[in-house]
């Protein structure tokens, strides 16, 4: 029966290690650590036009290791979405930094008043 069980367990970890080939995810994926960016000062941000740099970036905090870890960059995330200031906000992690891509809403620039009889447009 020990032998049956390690055969399961054996065939189960390979039918694991296949499917993640014919996935395309490296077969070393789950024993790797995910890299975080360590600062602030390592955070990229792009497409910004009206928002500053440094104000997107003051929505990452460190987490209580003092680093930008997963649960961090989800809050920032989820803290950037609820300024209402941004149509999209996409986050990515090349090379150990942080690159915060953002596309803002645009601004309303003309108001016009048709059929007023009573005020001014003024």
């Amino acid at each position: 029966m020990k032998r049956d069980n390690w055969l399961v367990r054996g065939l189960g970890l390979s039918g694991l290690v296949l499917g993640m080939i014919v996935l395309g995810v490296p077969a070393i994926a789950p024993t790797m650590g995910v890299a975080y960016a360590q600062t602030a000062s390592l955070i990229t941000v792009e497409g910004n036009r009206r928002v500053e740099a440094g104000t997107i970036r003051s929505y990452f905090k460190p987490g209580a290791s003092g680093r930008l870890d997963e649960p961090a960059i989800d809050a920032g995330y989820k803290a950037l979405i609820a300024t209402g200031l941004f149509q999209d906000v996409r986050i990515s992690q090349p090379g150990g930094r942080l690159v915060v891509t953002v596309i803002e809403n645009p601004v309303i620039n003309r108001i016009a008043f048709e059929g007023n009889s009573r005020l001014k447009e003024e």
